[in-house]
């Protein structure tokens, strides 16, 4: 059943950007559990009108969101227990049912299969020796459900590898492979959170780690991975630019200097300079350059390197090195001015950026009102709609359980 309870699925703050021609084997393939059971989707919806004209419902509230929160209708027993509630002490009866569903063992197994959908990776049915895809969406079910910071899917140094029981509804801290790795000629990897998730970079292995960095910029911006990401770009060429000449103006726009990118303007094998009259790949390349060769040092199997362990789509297949992506001396960056020179510093640099802290609540927004995708079902959320939501996540320390809790309180989910 699909309900909307708040605002008509007008365009909003989407961002959106040049469609760049793939490189060979960068293109993203995904896997996962099929139709997402714990998201739903829905298009359209109500009039202005219609929307000043709803009543508040607790039952209706608790019908919902039981579905949501434990994936089945709430018990004779809690629908008449709601009902024969006094009116005017309905939001507290309402809020205790919904603390009682937020403690079940139901509600940490929905939060795994969420985070299943999100990440789009479940199971340990991988090739031998490949790490397990279950330990990135435990890791991130588990901050919601014992209510910690989602600042720590990004910043954790230990711990992200945990197990869960589903009969005790406990979940077990643990280590990831790569922090032990198998291979004599690999090291051990600094954990920052999911961004050294070994079973992360297994699954979304590929050249110049071009799918690696789709998957962290589609599951923390929210934004498709053609999109370029970066403060808003200006109206280009520059004209200090040795690339400049050779780009018409006004089709790159990307803030970074064209000449801070591998391709044919400083000799390097990768021409990501190409353009045609309507493309121009370094609009997306600028960002995606300077932030994939973070990535790069993960081989197939997850485990970290001191070199880059992902091949260049040329002749042969080498493997990649820095000036594959960078001309010599570049750094590397989450998005334009916001250095980072390894992981731990990329995953700092994401926890404050304001984009990453929204979209995590434009995330948990679109699952509690039964949105699909808010990227593979192209469901944005305006910024306008949950700013207050986004203040109070904040605020709190960056709890998804209680940010959770407080759109299921909210006048927009309780209102029909």
């Amino acid at each position: 059943m699909a309900h909307w309870r708040s605002w008509p699925r007008w365009a909003g703050d989407g961002q959106a950007g040049e469609d760049c021609p793939p490189i060979s084997g960068s293109s993203t393939q995904t896997t996962g559990s099929g139709n997402n059971p714990t998201g739903g989707s829905g298009a359209g919806g109500p009039s202005p009108t219609e929307l000043t004209d709803r009543e508040v419902d607790y039952s209706e509230a608790l019908r919902t969101a039981s579905l949501k929160l434990m994936g089945t209708l709430p018990t004779l027993e809690q629908i008449y227990e709601l009902a024969d509630t006094p009116e005017d002490q309905q939001a507290a009866k309402y809020e205790e049912l919904i603390d009682d569903m937020l403690d079940s063992p139901r509600f940490s197994m929905r939060m795994i299969e969420y985070w299943r959908n999100v990440f789009k990776m479940q199971g340990d049915g991988t090739m031998a020796g490949h790490p397990t895809r279950e330990a990135a969406p435990t890791f991130a079910a588990q901050l919601v459900v014992e209510n910690r910071s989602f600042q720590e899917l990004l910043l954790a140094t230990s711990g992200t590898c945990p197990t869960y029981d589903a009969q005790s509804n406990t979940f077990t801290a643990g280590e990831c492979s790569n922090t032990n790795p198998q291979s004599p000629s690999a090291v051990p990897v600094t954990v920052a959170g999911v961004l050294t998730d070994p079973g992360i970079h297994s699954l979304y292995v590929g050249n110049l780690a071009f799918r690696r960095n789709r998957f962290y910029h589609e599951v923390f911006l929210c934004r498709d991975g053609n999109a370029p990401g970066g403060a808003e770009p200006t109206d280009m060429p520059n004209l200090e630019d040795p690339c400049a000449e050779v780009k018409a103006p006004g089709n790159y726009t990307s803030p970074w200097p064209m000449s801070s990118i591998a391709g044919e303007c400083n000799d390097s094998p990768v021409n990501f300079h190409e353009y045609n009259t309507t493309v121009v790949c370094a609009n997306c390349h600028a960002t995606w350059n300077h932030r994939a060769p973070l990535f790069g040092n993960f081989d197939a199997f997850g485990e970290y390197f001191d070199s880059p362990q992902v091949p260049v789509p040329v002749e042969g297949s080498p493997l990649a090195t820095r000036e594959d992506w960078l001309p010599p001396g570049e750094p590397t960056a989450w998005k334009f001015g916001m250095p980072a020179a390894n992981l731990t510093e990329l995953g700092q640099v994401m926890a404050a950026d304001p984009e990453v802290q929204a979209c995590a609540v434009k995330r948990m927004w679109n699952y509690a009102m039964s949105r699909g995708d808010i990227v593979d079902n192209e469901t944005p959320v305006p910024s306008t709609v949950i700013a207050s939501l986004t203040e109070a996540f904040v605020a709190n320390d960056f709890k998804m359980k209680d940010l959770l809790k407080q759109i299921l309180l909210s006048d927009d989910y309780v209102s029909f």
